[in-house]
């Protein structure tokens, strides 16, 4: 926030930097009022795309770090991982991201959950070889 205060011209104190940051602000409602005018215009095919992404990480201290998939090194790394959604307006090819969260690491209980799922044998089925 001092970084930021810093670039700011008259009127943009460390404080009122603070103040901006502890509101509570819905982004999903601001991302689509600023993005509907756009589209309304517009007579094109508009799409709406999700994609993951994996940031790899070292350390210890950083929120929702775990281990998640990446296809760039084709298996789990270390890191944080983050799901958008984005339209995509196809004559102009533009897009938009609207939705933006981070996707958390597996808990310890689900993680042993998952594991007792995958230990299904035949006999417990009652099947036969």
């Amino acid at each position: 926030m001092l970084g930021i205060s810093r670039w700011t011209e008259k009127g943009g104190s460390y404080r009122t930097v603070q103040r901006f940051f502890a509101k509570d602000i819905y982004w999903p409602l601001l991302n689509w009022s600023v993005i509907k005018g756009l589209f309304f215009g517009s007579p094109g095919v508009i799409l709406i795309a999700g994609d993951a992404t994996t940031v790899t990480k070292s350390g210890k201290k950083t929120f929702g770090l775990g281990k998640f998939f990446s296809s760039i090194y084709s298996h789990p790394v270390p890191g944080i991982a983050f799901q958008t959604l984005s339209l995509l307006d196809v004559e102009r090819k533009k897009s938009w991201p609207v939705l933006t969260e981070q996707i958390l690491p597996k808990s310890k209980q689900e993680k042993s959950k998952t594991k007792k799922k995958k230990a299904w044998s035949w006999q417990a089925e009652g099947f036969k070889k």
